[in-house]
């Protein structure tokens, strides 16, 4: 198993969660379980509110590919954008089926709204892990 949490600390307004496995990406439009996702699965869009958006891969079905996953976010609608004067918490939870468990919070400060973007130098870039 292999999962990622994302929260934000918005709870009025909405944020998007982007996992890339390999060369390929679960989010909102591609939600899987299929080829598509490697088999991993994003379990609800939540539009409302700050999350958790959840990506997976349950224990007992496909494996996730051995490889480093990038989690990246993206403001969906906030009141109001993240600035210098208003950073953004986002929050990733990582959980492995050895029950390790990893959370990496980065403060967002300007507004990003590109989910293409697997770069770790961009605006959205929030952290990697490396599966196995």
């Amino acid at each position: 198993m292999l999962s990622f949490v994302a929260i934000d600390k918005d709870e009025e307004y909405s944020s998007n969660c982007f996992i890339y496995s390999l060369n390929k990406i679960i989010y909102f439009n591609n939600p899987g379980p299929s080829n598509a996702t490697d088999e991993g699965k994003q379990d609800v869009d939540n539009k409302s509110g700050k999350g958790p958006e959840n990506v997976f891969w349950k224990d007992g079905g496909p494996l996730p590919p051995n490889g480093t996953y990038y989690i990246c976010f993206s403001q969906y609608s906030f009141k109001s954008n993240a600035s210098l004067s208003n950073p953004i918490a986002a929050t990733v939870i990582v959980t492995y089926s050895s029950n390790t468990v990893l959370t990496y919070t980065k403060n967002f400060t300007s507004y990003y709204r590109d989910y293409t973007d697997r770069d770790t130098s961009s605006t959205g870039f929030l952290y990697s892990v490396s599966y196995p």
